[in-house]
């Protein structure tokens, strides 16, 4: 049958892998793989390989070393497709909607000026967002790094709603890069290969000092979407 995918003696889908006590002779195995055989244990199987999110690249790649069935591409696709978040797929663009009055005085709450800079507002995670940091977002000025990874962190989650495993390069990191002794490539993660898009905010010297482009146009090349 030849080698199979690497596995992982400590993942999940091992566990479920050694969990079912089964006949050994009702077992079937394609290598060393065990063969999925009712809907039941292909549900099982998506539903672990599932949790986070994770696209259907992803997933194959995490059952792959374990289990196997024929279907196995159509029905991770057929998965991510059941769990994507349409809400943000609605024609309109939200940011063009009229302000909730709560959403009106908070937003002036945050920016105002006549405020501590240093007041923590944000605490989510391993962020933590000051006024200062707000201010560089929501009014006329240079928009500081921190809270440009949170909104990048939005747009990551955002993706995994809709069953897509993204990888957002860090906006500390990026601008490094310029320098010859540092490799890009080493900013990757391990499994870079299975992520479904790999995404780095434009650094650019264009206009003036240097700084990031965050919202350009979408252009088709033949290698793919050039953001």
């Amino acid at each position: 049958m030849g080698s199979s995918p690497r596995r992982r003696a400590s993942s999940p889908l091992s566990c479920l892998f050694h969990s079912w006590k089964l006949d050994p002779k009702e077992v079937l195995y394609h290598g060393n793989r065990r063969v999925i055989r009712t809907e039941e244990e292909k549900v099982a199987v998506l539903t672990e390989a599932h949790a986070g999110h994770f696209g259907p690249r992803r997933m194959q790649a995490k059952i792959a070393p374990w289990f196997y069935w024929r279907s196995i591409t159509q029905d991770t696709l057929d998965w991510c497709h059941c769990f994507t978040d349409h809400t943000y797929a609605g024609p309109t663009s939200p940011w063009k909607k009229e302000l909730h009055p709560d959403q009106k005085q908070l937003l002036q709450y945050v920016l105002a000026c006549d405020r501590p800079a240093t007041e923590l507002i944000v605490k989510e995670g391993g962020a933590c967002l000051t006024r200062e940091e707000f201010w560089s977002l929501g009014l006329s000025r240079d928009m500081e790094s921190t809270i440009g990874n949170a909104c990048l962190q939005l747009v990551q989650e955002a993706a995994q709603r809709h069953g897509k495993d993204v990888f957002i390069a860090n906006m500390y990191i990026v601008p490094t890069w310029k320098h010859k002794d540092v490799d890009p490539m080493s900013s990757l993660p391990r499994d870079a290969h299975l992520k479904d898009a790999l995404l780095f905010p434009a650094w650019s010297k264009h206009n003036g000092p240097e700084h990031y482009l965050l919202c350009v146009s979408v252009e088709k090349k033949n290698t793919g979407d050039i953001l």
